[in-house]
């Protein structure tokens, strides 16, 4: 999982900022500051896109709404006991922690995703456009889920 966060925490948009609900202190994804924040459910609250929890390697993360249901159905998420309770959006959900390479790509593509809805960029390649690189993601993302990739 180390090897994941570092990869999420080098997106050129995001940031990491410690969260103290915890101990020991969770790794938080924030959308910077100075970016122009994405829709309301994009996030935790504030510009909390997500965190990683050290204890079991997983992470609660908000996703975009059309690619969370997927997730959850393939087994790479489940929603968030506070979201099933009512209490926060459906998209809020809890990512299980990779157990090797080829699933930290998939859980990196999924937590991309979600930074992009934030607001992010993403990472910087030439070629498309960043609301090219989202729609072609999730369109991406969802097909893989769809086809019965499976989570941890």
């Amino acid at each position: 999982m180390a090897a994941l966060a570092e990869r999420v925490f080098r997106l050129q948009d995001i940031e990491e900022r410690p969260i103290f609900r915890a101990d020991p202190p969770e790794r938080g994804l924030w959308l910077r500051d100075a970016l122009p924040k994405g829709p309301a459910d994009a996030f935790i609250n504030e510009r909390e896109i997500g965190h990683f929890h050290p204890w079991d390697r997983s992470m609660h993360i908000a996703l975009p709404p059309d690619l969370a249901p997927s997730a959850v159905d393939a087994g790479w998420a489940e929603v968030h006991p506070v979201a099933r309770a009512g209490m926060a959006r459906k998209n809020n959900v809890m990512l299980y922690g990779p157990r090797d390479e080829q699933e930290a790509d998939v859980l990196y593509g999924i937590v991309l995703a979600a930074c992009l809805y934030a607001g992010g960029k993403g990472p910087t390649t030439p070629g498309p456009t960043p609301a090219q690189r989202v729609a072609e993601r999730w369109k991406g993302l969802v097909d893989t889920l769809k086809q019965g990739t499976s989570g941890p």
